[in-house]
């Protein structure tokens, strides 16, 4: 398969770009801070609109932090049947499932795991835009804040990973 291919086939334009878009609503708040403090600037030179337009900056970093997603490329012989569906760390393994915990500033994507898995925030929203995905590591939407993800997985994976470690969304179990 081709470079372009396979970014397709594991990053789909389509989710990208309703990422953006979702990315994008986050980010008007903070660039409306710093149109108010460029139009205040002109109005009166008062102070308050260095301040505003610092926090504005402020917000729209933390932005594109939290909406931050990899797209890599996967160079794989064979599809692998299930893959880790976020990024994070492994906080709980007992025989025939693990629990991986992401924090607030890691990677936001949620990838197909090649099964049912069950993902609950922490905190704010998870965004599902691709829900009939059937490609394992598929890119399928966003958790911009802390989440965690509980996977079932064969009982024989206790030897290979702790508690602890650091995975990564599309990574093959």
């Amino acid at each position: 398969m081709k470079k372009y291919e396979e970014l397709e086939l594991y990053n789909p334009i389509t989710v990208v770009s309703a990422i953006q878009k979702t990315k994008f609503k986050f980010a008007g708040i903070p660039i409306l801070l710093v149109l108010i403090s460029f139009i205040g600037s002109y109005k009166d030179a008062a102070e308050w609109t260095n301040y505003l337009a610092l926090a504005g900056l402020i917000l729209y970093l933390l932005v594109v932090m939290l909406f931050r997603v990899n797209r890599r490329l996967r160079y794989l012989d064979e599809q692998p049947s299930l893959v880790f569906p976020i990024n994070g760390k492994i906080i709980e393994l007992e025989p025939g499932r693990l629990s991986i915990a992401k924090k607030i500033f890691e990677p936001a994507e949620i990838r197909w795991a090649g099964q049912d898995f069950n993902l609950q925030s922490l905190a704010g929203k998870i965004y599902i835009f691709d829900a009939e995905c059937s490609t394992a590591g598929r890119l399928i939407g966003v958790a911009p804040f802390s989440a965690i993800c509980q996977l079932a997985v064969p009982p024989t994976l206790a030897e290979k990973y702790k508690v602890g470690m650091k995975v990564q969304a599309g990574q093959a179990v």
